[in-house]
């Protein structure tokens, strides 16, 4: 930020990160290993609210016992983040780090993204170009062996004509895996090795609205199988299934950005494994469920990797009455957990990061990466867990971000976590 905030603001932070009361579990407010309170204001944040985003359809509950959605993941996108060229990777156990949009848009960033299924999505690129966008992903197709299924939603950039023009939805450097379309109206996967082709002609759909599609690839039946609408095709045959290629963008053929797609692409997943047709079915009618940590382009925190945020008892699906923030530290620690639904102003006024120096001394070098409505306070020794149960009601879509600052019970040096993205789904 140019300069310390004004008065009115700097009073206005100071209360919000102020530690609060807490309402403590029946067995008290501590427990072996830290603090196991949770408070009444963070549990409301998770009460219905006015909200873009749909509620889970009682027809994707119903489906939920009989799809189990594969733990782990490669890529998840959500595109949620509209004051960041960062997108968080949502996918569980991924080794694969946050993606970049690189957008040549006079609007930057902000105008990359656009109203997608389930809150942002990335914009596509017209026939009229004003400039184009892609998201470099740094993941490595050849990395990948065996299985794998993708799925996102589609629709065609306004703007563009109703004949959809030719590009490239995503692609690697090196290699002609590749998922293309064009006129024809159809989508056109190459070098799993071999090609499948989709069945349906999504011209009339994509000029709709938003259109869910999906495919598998098995390498034990060498089939692919497309899916529309959670609806599938008929199997296409495969030579085989082995991915080649670095540099994998979404949104163009390669991270030169060449060809670039004409679609807006929203909740883009890629997983190790087959897709059963129950799972496809739930994923297009509500999102996935994920969690990741997000930087917003600051290199180093104040006491960097003194304290590290993050979350246990598996994904944030609506349901898991176990989900759980935990907070570790290098030594025994005071912390305080920030927690809001807006990583990209403070307040709703001050442009975040927000630089702490200009708010307390003692946050020199801390960078503030979330709105902060709720702050809870506890004690890492070195660890703590926080639960944050998310009952059935809770809607899909939504995203909480939260962070840790620490502070060393000996010495009070700071310490500040990177940020933490939290999105519900199924």
């Amino acid at each position: 930020m140019g300069g310390a905030p004004q008065r009115s603001e700097r009073n206005r932070v100071r209360t919000a990160l102020r530690p609060r009361r807490r309402d403590c579990d029946p067995n008290g407010a501590f427990a072996a290993g830290g603090v196991a309170c949770h408070g009444g204001r963070l549990r409301r944040l998770m009460s219905p609210r006015p909200t873009p985003m749909n509620p889970l359809a009682p027809a994707v509950a119903a489906l939920l016992s009989a799809a189990t959605l594969l733990a782990q993941g490669v890529l998840h996108y959500k595109f949620d983040e509209h004051c960041s060229s960062e997108v968080v990777n949502f996918a569980a156990g991924s080794a694969i780090g946050n993606a970049t949009i690189v957008t040549t848009l006079a609007g930057g960033v902000a105008a990359a993204r656009t109203s997608g299924q389930f809150d942002g999505a990335l914009t596509g690129t017209t026939t009229v170009p004003a400039g184009t966008t892609y998201l470099n992903t740094g993941w490595a197709p050849s990395t990948l062996s065996g299985s794998f299924s993708f799925s996102m939603w589609i629709r065609n950039t306004p703007g563009n004509p109703t004949a959809i023009p030719f590009g490239y939805l995503f692609g690697a450097t090196g290699s002609n895996f590749r998922l293309f379309t064009g006129s024809s109206g159809f989508l056109f996967l190459s070098s799993v090795p071999g090609s499948a082709t989709s069945n349906v002609n999504l011209t009339s759909l994509v000029n709709a609205g938003w259109v869910h599609v999906a495919c598998t690839c098995d390498a034990s039946t060498l089939q692919a199988i497309w899916y529309t609408n959670g609806v599938p095709d008929a199997p296409d045959v495969l030579s085989g299934v082995a991915l080649t290629g670095t540099n994998f963008a979404i949104g163009a053929r390669d991270t030169g950005g060449s060809s670039p797609s004409p679609m807006q692409t929203d909740e883009f997943l890629l997983v190790p494994g087959v897709l059963t047709p129950a799972e496809v079915l739930a994923l297009s009618q509500a999102p996935r469920a994920g969690d990741g940590d997000y930087t917003a382009g600051i290199a180093s925190q104040c006491g960097a990797g003194n304290v590290v945020l993050g979350s246990t008892g598996g994904p944030p699906a609506v349901g898991n009455l176990g989900y759980s923030f935990t907070v570790t530290a290098v030594a025994p620690s005071l912390f305080l957990l920030l927690a809001g639904f807006d990583r990209c102003s403070f307040g709703g006024a001050i442009p975040l990061p927000l630089d702490g120096t200009a708010i307390l001394p003692l946050l020199s070098g801390c960078w503030i990466l979330t709105d902060a409505p709720v702050v809870l306070n506890g004690v890492a020794a070195p660890s703590a867990v926080m639960p944050f149960p998310l009952p059935p009601t809770v809607p899909v879509g939504i995203s909480v971000y939260t962070q840790v600052l620490g502070l060393d019970a000996s010495t009070l040096a700071s310490s500040m976590s990177a940020g933490f993205a939290t999105s519900t789904g199924i």
